[in-house]
């Protein structure tokens, strides 16, 4: 958030089971794809605290909420507002 993007990850796990973790490297670093999300966020963030609506003309409508509406805002490489949020959530490990 706020166009800040670590320069490495040093989570113990992800130190101590390198490759196997799903990174490239031991020492993963951000890339061009981390800055564009970081930048995106910023941006969507600032605008909405500017005007109240964070959309952003030629970026994304992101549409407001509605209670019993299933739309959310997929922040990613792509911003893509998808359906579905209930069905996306995910239980944290052990739960």
């Amino acid at each position: 958030m706020f166009g800040y993007v670590p320069e490495g990850l040093t989570v113990p796990v992800v130190l101590f089971l390198g490759e196997r973790s799903g990174c490239k490297s031991r020492e993963p670093r951000p890339d061009e794809i981390d800055q564009l999300v970081a930048d995106n966020t910023m941006t969507l963030w600032s605008q909405f605290a500017r005007t109240g609506d964070p959309s952003v003309d030629g970026l994304v409508s992101w549409p407001a909420y509605v209670e019993g509406d299933d739309r959310y805002l997929d922040i990613g490489e792509e911003l893509l507002v998808k359906q579905g949020i209930r069905d996306a959530y995910l239980a944290p490990p052990g739960r």
